[in-house]
């Protein structure tokens, strides 16, 4: 029995290539630009968010740092009685806290804007995709 395949016209398919065809045209020009701009705005908004969740991070340790700091004042006022180990171990670490005190200033105005200064667009290029329809037969 010979195998009988369905007659598919190809009409169909053709109005939606031509569609597809014309993206370099001005319509498919109009597209890139806002393409181009929504892509600019979507990442200038995602720089935002990052430089303001690293600043509001870089504040939220400040304080903590701060906090321990006058714990360990304190402790050190009392003289807990810690062996050698333990008590240059504190000074080891006050002394880091001090000096990281020190530099998360400039933290806090540079590393910001390094967020913000990578996610500049530098460049524009919106490649043309090859598009296929497949079309059972």
């Amino acid at each position: 029995m010979p195998l009988i395949v369905p007659y598919l016209p190809l009409n169909p398919l053709l109005p939606r290539a031509k569609g597809a065809k014309g993206a370099k045209g001005a319509k498919g020009a109009e597209g890139m630009k806002k393409s181009k701009f929504l892509a600019a705005k979507r990442l200038t908004a995602r720089s935002e968010q990052e430089s303001a969740e690293l600043t509001r991070i870089l504040q939220d340790q400040r304080r903590r740092v701060v906090k321990e700091l006058e714990k360990n004042r304190e402790w050190r006022q009392m003289e807990l009685g810690l062996n050698d180990d333990e008590t240059k171990q504190r000074e080891a670490d006050m002394k880091h806290w001090e000096s990281w005190l020190t530099n998360v200033d400039d933290d806090l105005e540079r590393e910001p804007a390094r967020i913000r200064e990578f996610y500049n667009v530098q460049s524009h290029r919106i490649e043309p995709v090859g598009l296929v329809y497949l079309w059972p037969a």
